[in-house]
């Protein structure tokens, strides 16, 4: 996958919480509310290279249950229904354009791996799931061939 837009948007509770002031961020736009942590700063660094993607997480409501936070595998059926219903700017594609998303989204669930995020409603667990979400990952990535290498790749 190529690199996508390099930045956060986050809403003023989600700054504060991060960051001990709701105006910690610049706004989006004049005028709302939402704000955006750039990535290309010393706060974060976004990805320039293009790489590989093995799955999808997919973030679900929060939930106060003790499990949470917790990830599932989703059909890709149910992946597909959650990105198409969460597509940026959709008013705007016409019907060719709309039908060419659908089908690109649906290549793309087809070839990964697909997962529901379950976040706990505890601010205080947002380490867990950030923890819970990179073991996932890493477990995947070395789960997988390195066509290069003939195996799966490994950290030493």
């Amino acid at each position: 996958m190529l690199p996508g837009y390099p930045r956060v948007c986050l809403w003023p509770d989600s700054v504060d919480f991060l960051f001990s002031s709701p105006e910690a961020l610049p706004l989006m736009v004049s005028g709302w509310e939402k704000r955006f942590l750039s990535l290309d700063g010393p706060r974060a660094q976004f990805a320039t290279n293009p790489a590989p993607l093995a799955a999808t997480f997919l973030l679900a409501e929060r939930s106060a249950q003790h499990s949470a936070p917790s990830i599932e595998p989703i059909s890709q059926r149910e992946a597909l229904l959650c990105l198409v219903q969460n597509t940026y700017m959709n008013w705007y594609l016409d019907r060719r354009q709309r039908a060419e998303e659908f089908d690109v989204l649906a290549r793309l669930i087809a070839s990964i791996d697909c997962f529901r995020v379950i976040p706990s409603s505890d601010p205080a667990r947002l380490s867990a799931l950030a923890e819970l979400i990179e073991s996932y990952a890493l477990r995947l990535f070395d789960s997988r061939p390195n066509p290069a290498l003939g195996t799966a790749p490994s950290y030493v």
